[in-house]
């Protein structure tokens, strides 16, 4: 999910469904909210995020002007210019409902099997508290393994505390794995490294955002910041590796 544009992608949503409930599978990103790289691109953060982007006057006058933009389009082409521009959700009507699933011991400090649900949903209580809970107990075995529910606390537990310098090692490493196949004749026959324009078009970045390393050996080797570079940006350089055919 960490390519994802979470907020993007259930802002339109609720453009066209405004009570949908988000069901995201965060099987490998249980790390993600501890590190600013990649806490932007969860679906709790996201969810957030936009509980608190609806209540701004400013997002209210977006909304009415998108209505306005669109109430000019005739009604047999509105279809096609929905297509073609951000759809803009009603503040007063859309609902956050945002659930979360994270196989915690793929990628945190947990015994196998530990994982997490992670509820944002603004009608919880009112709609499905009840049906959820009988829903998670009718699944779940009557005699838990306190060992594993344990574990998911001191998983949790470590990334608190050393998430953040643990996810910048990760992300020194994969730099390091990318440079060596950028350089290595060897490797380099039978690997590609995709960057940001091999995973998504141009137009579909509205950052703009291009990878900050240089092909030069070394994490030192950084390109010089623009006056907008942030934090986030750094993402960009994550390495997929693509395996070439033989």
């Amino acid at each position: 999910m960490a390519w994802y544009n979470v907020r993007r992608v259930m802002e339109e949503c609720l453009a066209i469904k405004p009570d949908l409930v988000f069901l995201w599978d965060e099987a490998w990103f249980a790390f993600a909210s501890f590190n600013p790289i990649y806490r932007t691109r969860t679906a709790m953060f996201s969810a957030a995020s936009l509980t608190r982007r609806f209540k701004r006057t400013k997002y209210r006058k977006k909304y009415e002007a998108y209505q306005q933009q669109l109430a000019q389009v005739a009604a047999n082409e509105q279809s096609a210019w929905m297509l073609e521009n951000k759809l803009i959700p009603n503040p007063d009507v859309a609902r956050i409902r945002t659930y979360t699933t994270q196989s915690t011991h793929k990628t945190l400090t947990s015994l196998r099997q530990g994982s997490m649900i992670h509820i944002f949903d603004q009608d919880f209580r009112r709609k499905v508290e009840s049906t959820f809970n009988e829903a998670y107990m009718t699944h779940t075995s009557t005699s838990p393994n306190y060992q594993i529910l344990a574990s998911l606390d001191i998983g949790r537990r470590q990334a608190e505390l050393e998430g953040y310098e643990m996810v910048n090692k990760q992300l020194a490493l994969s730099m390091t794995l990318r440079q060596s196949a950028y350089q290595s004749d060897r490797l380099k026959k039978y690997f590609d490294v995709l960057v940001n324009k091999d995973l998504v078009p141009a137009e579909f970045r509205e950052s703009g955002v291009e990878p900050t390393l240089t092909l030069t050996p070394g994490l030192a080797k950084w390109k010089k910041p623009g006056p907008m570079m942030s934090l986030s940006s750094i993402q960009a350089g994550s390495p997929y590796i693509l395996v070439k055919p033989g």
